[in-house]
């Protein structure tokens, strides 16, 4: 809610069920793919890669154009020509440059989706530097540098105790450290995605307005880790639970500061969108959102 009004998802069950149909149609290939020749399968994948930016445009476009607040639509501009520059050609440049160059890539995606964006007639503006992205990326190294260096004592102390893994021996300390080390790199990720969103919305401004996020990275880590166990624990069944409750604590931290009248706001010509790309870019987890 904003303003006591609500969001709105005005789109329709069966074109989202088509567009579901189509990606699990096209991610069983890629799986089954496997079977015939990796090859194949690795054919398919550089297919997926290459329509990529389509997929994305369509999705930003579909999810835009059938999202709504007092009854006026969003809407996504962007082309696809410069959606295959900053999502597919220049990640190029990330491996040649040792991976020093995504945090620039990712500040030229951020604002092709928020500078492509519509309310109304009203366009979104992106207030960030692309410098503004490195801090959190570098922390993020940072961190990643210290807890291999702390699974790496870890690992040494374990084995200096009960020896090295053999016949004789158990493999139960690989075993935990290689668990250690994944909990630290999935607490990481969620820590950058979280400085990397409040980092986004605060530089986010429509026609004067502007958001403030305010995201607690422990808190998402504590969400995310009970959601996920929560999930595993009942066969997937508290999926929809850990959904709302994500998405209610997302809300909860985040505020609009308004510059004035909101009623000000003028619609613009809407068209129908295909659910296809949308339910495609889901499935293979693009990161298409901002």
């Amino acid at each position: 809610y904003v303003a006591g009004a609500p969001f709105e998802y005005l789109a329709k069950p069966i074109p989202i069920l088509k567009g579901r149909i189509i990606a699990f149609v096209l991610f069983g290939a890629y799986i089954l793919s496997a079977q015939i020749s990796p090859r194949v399968q690795l054919s398919l994948l550089g297919l997926i890669l290459l329509i990529a930016p389509w997929l994305i445009v369509r999705g930003l476009r579909f999810r835009s154009r059938y999202s709504a607040w007092r009854s006026l639509n969003f809407s996504f501009v962007g082309s696809y020509g410069k959606a295959y520059v900053n999502y597919l050609l220049l990640l190029v440049f990330v491996p040649l440059s040792i991976g020093i160059y995504q945090p620039f890539l990712k500040a030229r995606q951020k604002r092709f989706v928020v500078d492509n964006t519509r309310f109304g007639t009203a366009a979104f503006d992106f207030k960030s530097l692309n410098g503004d992205f490195f801090p959190p990326y570098l922390k993020a190294f940072g961190l990643i540098i210290l807890w291999y260096l702390l699974a790496t004592v870890l690992m040494i102390s374990i084995f200096s105790t009960v020896g090295m893994p053999g016949r004789s021996h158990t493999h139960w300390p690989i075993y935990a450290v290689i668990a250690v080390m994944y909990v630290g790199f999935f607490a990481i990720a969620i820590y950058l995605t979280t400085r990397i969103n409040n980092l986004v919305y605060n530089n986010v401004e429509l026609a004067g307005n502007r958001l403030r996020s305010e995201l607690r990275a422990r808190d998402m880590i504590g969400i995310y880790a009970s959601n996920t166990l929560a999930i595993l624990c009942t066969a997937g069944m508290l999926a929809p639970w850990a959904m709302v409750r994500l998405a209610r604590y997302r809300a909860s931290r985040m505020t609009l500061i308004s510059a004035g009248n909101l009623d000000s706001f003028t619609a613009s010509r809407a068209g129908e969108e295909s659910a296809a790309a949308s339910e495609v870019d889901t499935l293979f987890d693009i990161d298409i959102g901002f």
